[in-house]
């Protein structure tokens, strides 16, 4: 019997809907097993309610369990809980009650870039649950994905990036993108299938025990490349500056396409527009309207990562903890990479090349 915390999730119903397949009996703990219900693969594991913040329901989702599988996590903190809540605090009392419940072996979901002195409290807590697992007296596997993608409604990081770069979004922007560091950062982005087939391998794996794999594509790419991948994959173009100087042309552009039409009729309730200026006034209007929307090109510029750090810190005096950026863009100025070679050796593991990846889920 294997249990999945965080199971409801973007990863987690790839890696459930993996172990079902691999033939394994899989419990689900969930704090709404109403919805849970609800779920494609829900007729053929045990759903159980329970909460990862209260010790007390956790033993009955324990019992008989010899695999955990702990996949809960937060990118973000909000209202409710914080990182050291999320992967401290959750992971010590689902710990508790699988060593109490007998269970003897554990596979956990970490993060590239994990490390104990790391500059966020994600990967600093990430640290503290990875901790956690090794003093544990378990048989333990470890995995740290960089970022996952998916290829459905459920995948955050493509479908995001996907709404920026297309209309109505992409008009509101002037079809622009900031990015931090000027998109420097090195990512090795997997798939979140990928990603669930290690994860269901791994409890039958006795060569895993006591290692920590990283799950990562097969290759580095900057942030910035990543961007013009995607943008290549949907049949666009990408231009970086690192000063927006063609972004300022193009507000220019607008702005006088959009002004124009004003002045026009501003002069004619005047009285002062003669039918040479509104000949010209057209011809000139009908010229940048053509411009701007064959000049589709999405401006790729550079937003400084460490002044807005500086005063993200500035703003998390005032800001409610759910509106506090510090910490994600503590993360997104460094690397997040790893070696995909142990994981390749262990499990088999290939990992699809984004490019093409994109090129299958994304439309033109």
């Amino acid at each position: 019997m294997i249990l999945v915390t965080g199971g409801t999730g973007f990863v987690g119903q790839e890696v459930v809907s993996e172990l079902v397949r691999s033939g394994h009996r899989v419990r689900l703990l969930v704090r709404n097993p109403a919805k849970a219900a609800t779920l494609p693969f829900a007729d053929r594991v045990e759903i159980v309610r329970g909460d990862v913040f209260q010790p007390e329901t956790l033993p009955a989702a324990l019992a008989g369990v010899q695999v955990v599988i702990h996949l809960v996590g937060f990118i973000l903190e909000t209202r409710h809980v914080t990182y050291e809540q999320g992967h401290v605090e959750a992971t010590r009392n689902v710990l508790a009650a699988a060593k109490r419940a007998g269970a003897t072996r554990w596979v956990q979901m970490s993060a590239a870039g994990t490390r104990p002195y790391a500059r966020s409290r994600y990967h600093q807590t990430k640290w503290q649950a990875e901790e956690l697992i090794r003093n544990s007296g378990l048989d333990w596997t470890i995995f740290r994905p960089s970022l996952i993608y998916g290829y459905d409604e459920r995948d955050r990081l493509l479908n995001l990036l996907k709404r920026v770069l297309t209309f109505p979004a992409d008009l509101a922007q002037l079809d622009s993108l900031p990015l931090i560091d000027g998109g420097r950062p090195l990512v090795q982005p997997v798939s979140v299938k990928e990603v669930a087939l290690c994860f269901a391998a791994a409890p039958a794996k006795e060569a895993t025990l006591g290692r920590t794999f990283d799950l990562v594509g097969p290759v580095p790419m900057t942030w910035r490349e990543m961007v013009l991948k995607i943008l290549a994959a949907m049949g666009r173009t990408g231009v970086y500056e690192e000063v927006p100087l063609l972004l300022l042309l193009r507000m220019v552009l607008w702005s006088v396409m959009l002004a124009l039409p004003v002045l026009l009729v501003a002069l004619a309730w005047l009285g002062e527009l003669s039918a040479g200026v509104a000949f010209l006034g057209m011809a000139l209007l009908i010229v940048l309207i053509i411009v701007a929307t064959r000049w589709r090109s999405t401006i790729i510029f550079n937003l400084p990562g460490e002044p807005l750090i500086q005063a993200s810190e500035v703003l998390n005096l005032f800001a409610p903890q759910s509106l506090r950026p510090s910490e994600a863009l503590k993360m997104a100025v460094e690397d997040n990479v790893g070696d995909p070679r142990p994981a390749a050796v262990e499990f088999g593991y290939k990992p699809e090349p984004f490019e093409e990846a994109v090129r299958r889920i994304l439309p033109r």
